[in-house]
């Protein structure tokens, strides 16, 4: 823009300004009144558009409640359909008539229409179910999601009318400060405008006087060699263009500077790369030169080095032409036919008649390049030697046979070595094929990490092939995965350790392709191989068996006889506690009942720790584990297994000891037989020392256990101690050194230890004492600290199911889950159990809790039965019940489908507990 035309154009805005300034006053007032008119004409429109819209609301959700009761009406429902539809469009045009009215709440009416939609999603899905015949389900979600929907319409379409509403009072507000204001804002528009007129005059004087004063000083750099900075003024008038031509020529000034500092370093650079490659050439002309003296000197190196191999070594090099005469030997051909062999001819040296020449004749006809031949000659002095030679044919360019250079090696004392062997392994292999035992011998196969993962048979005796039934002619050259795909891994490995490391084993094993008990001795031949020896003892493996159950039903006895006695004793006073409070009763004495029934529990506990150890003496139970401390467990332990004996205690047992996850009764069954063995080896008296300590993770443990933190618990007592030939087999089971015992306790012991993933040792000095040392996973994670709760005070909600085969069983367990809240159905198999889950799932009303016992004679238990019903509907508490200890699902509830478990017998606390706990998770 020209200067002269914006000056001209700055007094003409002047002009405009003051115009625009009385024509707004005007304007002013006529905008106040016509607003005035129209305020009340959009709140009519809101309200009445609003009105229609909940009416059509109330109208959808009347149809669409009248569709799910006429359910098989096809003709009646079709028509609802098609009303709603038609009335869903007819809102979704007064959502759009809203959404343009609301003038200053926009957002209320986009939600509104969110809100619309997706209540029209839940049409959709609800005329799904109904052509699908779900009508519960249709029902269902009309009640709940649809009806929250409308709520939500409804609320959200009143609030959108009062906040028209209360814009409308707003703007009749703001037109009366308006009116009130005008009056200022004239004024202050004059005011405005001047200041603009005097801002105008400023700023066209700068821009005109500043910019001519930044084109002076920049023509004046570039006088002076500096092109690097550039103006930057933009405005596109007389100044503006005499900044661009500037602007234009420093940067031609300095394009063509930089161009001609280019082309000079440029050339200078070719002129040293040129000088380089020159010198370069030069360094590799001499390099070339020492190269070819170096190769000079390793030719000549190397052929003296094969003169000297062929004269010192100690086998025969000799040539011939082709008439077959020496035309040279080395210094060993020398020695041995003498130094008047050249010119002379091969055979002159043969021993008696031979086919050597039938032999090497093809080779001088060209048919052959190489041969190999023994041969019978006459050394110098005059003894037969029988040589072995390997010879190749020389030829002239043209290809043909000239002679031929052979070497030959004396092999007569290799020739008698052999025929000696061959006589040596006849003699073995009638050796072996005549032993009573089986000899196999085998090649071990290892993989890329040079582990043993196969074997191959390489030789079998006949004792072999009748031991184990496999014919050789079926095997050999075969790997033991060909022939037995079922051999155990260990076995594979245990023998590749003997071939690898050569040191022979011997071990019985059972050997379940062969039906036979074997005893078998591997020993390695030579590298990655190795032989076994078998011998059958499958009669006496049967002997000692035999011999072992005898030994094992008399130490059953023993072991029920005493479980027996203290069964009728713990009867006995449960029985008798449950007589005296029922006698009470009867004669109206109420005040003791409770502590009858209590102490009567009390006896009813014992009785279940003792099932527990008969459980676990015969099958060993799996441990059902939780988090805790072991201090408690272990004074408990201790001071009911020292009670009325004259043993002094001595603990050393710090409050810091870590948390262990142990079956808090198989641990103090192992606490109370080791314990009570101590006692009963200090018949007098003595002093029982108790230790535990936290073992860190790095810390030494003993052979076998995992690196992990442990916690020990040492026993010391001061018994008459245990003998070195009784001390490997103490944790033998039925081995015991009393005349009563039954060889159990330590044997359970060792057992529960294992199972729990730690360890148990035992040192021991005769007449010294013998001490216990029991490791145990340390859980070093904070247990979660929560208040505890009384627990006959909890009250839950909902429906539970239970299974069990014994009808007394499901009243008391009935009994229980009425009293905390439950509304309780019963099931005696797993048919009936599916059945009452369906209903009550499809009457929209199911089970939060079901508990399932896991063994039902004859039919399936709860594992089974679990499975199914998560099927159906999974969002349920789950437990688990049986009165086998050692089912692996009670163990570990969650990899079979359940949320908890619970061992039978239990009482109302330990279901509390247990429902407590799950709920919260």
């Amino acid at each position: 823009m020209k200067i002269r035309t914006r000056l001209m154009l700055g007094f003409g805005t002047i002009l405009v300004i003051f115009v625009f300034w009385g024509l707004s006053s005007f304007d002013i007032f006529r905008i106040i009144v016509s607003n005035i008119v129209n305020i009340n004409d959009h709140s009519l429109q809101v309200t009445n558009k609003v009105r229609e819209f909940r009416e059509g609301v109330h109208v959808i959700h009347k149809a669409m409640k009248d569709i799910v009761l006429l359910k098989n009406n096809d003709i009646e429902v079709e028509q609802l359909i098609i009303k709603v539809e038609l009335e869903r469009k007819s809102q979704l045009n007064n959502i759009a008539n809203i959404y343009e009215l609301c003038q200053g709440n926009k957002q209320d009416a986009i939600k509104l229409k969110n809100i619309f939609l997706a209540w029209d999603l839940i049409r959709a899905k609800v005329i799904t179910e109904l052509k699908n015949k779900n009508y519960i389900r249709a029902g269902e979600i009309t009640r709940t999601e649809g009806k929250d929907h409308v709520e939500k319409l409804l609320i959200l379409s009143q609030l959108i009318s009062d906040h028209a509403q209360i814009r409308i009072q707003e703007l009749f507000s703001e037109i009366i400060d308006l009116a009130k204001h005008t009056k200022v804002i004239i004024i202050l528009v004059f005011i405005i405008s001047l200041l603009l007129i005097l801002f105008f005059n400023w700023w066209t004087i700068k821009a005109i006087v500043y910019p001519l004063k930044c084109l002076e000083k920049f023509a004046e750099k570039i006088q002076k060699g500096e092109y690097k900075e550039r103006i930057q003024f933009k405005q596109k008038d007389e100044i503006g263009n005499l900044s661009k031509v500037l602007n234009f020529a420093a940067e031609s000034i300095e394009k063509n500077t930089k161009y001609l500092d280019q082309l000079v370093s440029k050339k200078t650079v070719e002129l040293q790369a040129a000088n380089q490659q020159l010198q370069a050439t030069e360094q590799q002309l001499r390099a070339s030169n020492q190269q070819l003296q170096a190769t000079e000197f390793e030719l000549r190196k190397n052929l003296n080095r094969i003169n000297g191999v062929v004269e010192t070594v100690p086998d025969i090099i000799a040539e011939v032409d082709q008439n077959k005469k020496y035309t040279w030997v080395n210094q060993a051909g020398l020695n041995f036919f003498g130094l008047d062999v050249i010119g002379k001819e091969a055979s002159d040296y043969f021993v008696g008649e031979q086919k050597t020449y039938e032999i090497i004749n093809p080779l001088f006809k060209g048919s052959e390049n190489m041969f190999y031949v023994e041969s019978w000659q006459k050394r110098v002095d005059g003894e037969n030697r029988l040589l072995a030679w390997w010879s190749r044919v020389l030829k002239n360019k043209d290809g043909k046979v000239i002679g031929a250079i052979s070497t030959a090696r004396d092999i007569t004392e290799k020739k008698k070595a052999d025929e000696v062997l061959k006589e040596s392994e006849k003699k073995f292999r009638t050796l072996v094929t005549e032993m009573q035992l089986g000899l196999a011998v085998h090649e071990i196969i290892l993989d890329d990490n040079q582990n043993p993962v196969n074997f191959r048979f390489l030789d079998i005796n006949p004792s072999f092939e009748n031991l184990t039934g496999l014919k050789r002619e079926n095997i050999i050259g075969k790997t033991i995965l060909e022939v037995l795909p079922g051999i155990e891994k260990s076995l594979i490995e245990r023998y590749g350790e003997v071939a690898k490391a050569g040191e022979s084993v011997k071990f019985e094993n059972y050997s379940r392709e062969f039906d036979k008990y074997l005893a078998v001795t591997a020993y390695r031949p030579c590298q990655n191989q190795f032989a076994t020896i078998l011998e059958d003892v499958t009669g006496r493996k049967k002997l000692e068996e035999h011999a072992f159950k005898v030994q094992k039903l008399e130490s059953i006895g023993i072991l029920a006889g005493g479980i027996a006695h203290d069964f009728n004793n713990l009867l006995g006073g449960i029985f008798g506690f449950i007589d005296l409070a029922n006698s009470e009763a009867q004669e109206g004495k109420f005040e003791n009942i409770s502590a009858y029934l209590a102490k009567s529990l009390t006896m009813f506990s014992r009785a279940k720790d003792l099932s527990m150890q008969l459980l676990t003496f015969s099958k060993g139970g799996h441990p059902v584990s939780k988090q805790q401390s072991i201090i408690p467990i272990l004074i408990h332990s201790l001071e009911f297994a020292l009670s009325g004996s004259n043993i002094k205690l001595k603990r050393s047992i710090p409050e810091s000891v870590w948390d262990v996850c142990i079956d808090e009764n198989q641990i103090g069954q192992v606490i109370d037989n080791i314990v009570i063995n101590a006692k009963q080896a200090m018949p007098i008296a003595g002093e029982l020392f108790v230790a535990v300590q936290n073992i860190a993770r790095g810390e030494n443990l003993p052979v076998g256990l995992k690196e992990n933190a442990y916690v020990c618990i040492s026993i010391k007592d001061q018994g008459i101690g245990i003998s070195s030939e009784h001390l490997s087999k103490i944790f033998d089971p039925f081995f015991s050194t009393k005349q009563q015992g039954s060889g159990l306790g330590l044997a359970t012991a060792y057992s529960i230890i294992k199972k729990h993933e730690g360890e148990i040792e035992v040192k021991s000095q005769l007449g010294v004492g013998t001490t216990f040392i029991i490791y145990l996973p340390a859980c070093t994670e904070k247990k979660s600290i929560q208040e505890k709760e009384v627990l006959n005070k909890q009250k839950f909600q909902g429906k539970a199911l239970i299974m069990d085969d014994e009808e007394y069983l499901l009243q008391i367990f009935a009994y229980y889950l009425k009293e905390i809240g439950y509304i309780v159905t019963c099931a005696k198999n797993g048919e009936e159990t599916i059945k009452f889950f369906t209903e009550a799932f499809r009457s929209a009303n199911p089970f939060s809790l079901v508990m399932l016992d896991l063994t039902i004679p004859g039919e399936a238990g709860g594992r089974e039965v679990i499975g199914k019903l998560r099927k159906i509907f999974s969002n349920f508490l789950g437990i688990a019940c049986s009165g086998y200890s050692d089912d692996p699902v009670l163990a570990k509830p969650l990899e079979h489908g359940f949320n908890a478990s619970l061992a039978k017998p239990y009482t109302m606390e330990d279901l509390i507990e247990v429902i407590r706990k799950n709920i919260k998770t």
